[in-house]
């Protein structure tokens, strides 16, 4: 976290969420921010400015993880962060035992070495598209490119495609997870509630074809509300009765 203006917003916002922010380490200079576009048919685009996030460091990590060992069986993990700490991130949480999820947001190339310490790898169409080198238009096409991500050394891949549902890939077959209709009014957050859903029912103990359904669910209620974080919050509270 920078020590500009924007902390205080943020860290207020975390806090009341109920995010333990014991790791946080505030740097000098801006916060990361994003600026978010949303059309007339409610897509978005993004573009991310990591400023802190680039202050990251491998210590930092070692720290995190080894405090967190005790009381965490899922890691969840982007790349709005350094890239080329993803590599160390992932190989010391398979180290401590955590099960790997990989939300590739947003979509940039990375180590060959990475793919083998990821055990989920969750990608939207688009990103599938660009790191697969498949074009994803379909449930077909995104058993492929999940495939592709099964040969790379990925235990399992999620391709999330909108309202066109879900394609899960294990070594064991291909589940596809149906779609909950909506009226969209803002996507941007929903690959962020359909990412923290999955690893949070993962982390109760839920089979990847559950969480998944959880996480569609997370992601279909998060759409039809204006901004990302009320769209989070509101996905919370109206998935806590979901049963798989």
């Amino acid at each position: 976290m920078g020590d500009d203006l924007f902390r205080d917003l943020v860290v207020d916002g975390l806090s009341a969420a109920g995010v333990d922010l014991t790791h946080l380490r505030t740097v000098p200079g801006p916060t990361g921010i994003a600026h978010i576009r949303v059309d007339a048919s409610a897509q978005n685009d993004i573009v991310m400015v990591p400023l802190a996030n680039a202050r990251l460091s491998a210590g930092q990590i070692d720290v995190a993880l080894a405090a967190l060992a005790p009381t965490t069986s899922v890691l969840l993990t982007q790349l709005e962060t350094p890239a080329s700490l993803t590599l160390h991130i992932t190989a010391r949480a398979r180290e401590h035992g955590m099960t790997v999820v990989l939300d590739p947001a947003p979509a940039a190339e990375l180590d060959a070495a990475v793919w083998a310490g990821i055990d989920i790898v969750t990608p939207n169409e688009t990103e599938a598209t660009v790191l697969s080198g498949i074009e994803v238009t379909d449930p077909a096409s995104a058993e492929r490119s999940g495939r592709w991500f099964l040969t790379q050394g990925v235990g399992a891949a999620v391709i999330t495609m909108a309202e066109k549902g879900s394609c899960v890939v294990t070594p064991e077959g291909t589940t596809f997870i149906e779609p909950i209709s909506v009226e969209p009014v803002d996507t941007t957050a929903a690959g962020d509630a359909y990412a923290g859903y999955l690893g949070a029912a993962l982390a109760e103990g839920w089979t990847l074809a559950e969480a998944t359904r959880l996480a569609g669910a997370a992601g279909a209620i998060a759409v039809t509300r204006q901004g990302a974080s009320p769209a989070c919050r509101g996905a919370m509270r109206s998935t806590r009765c979901w049963h798989p």
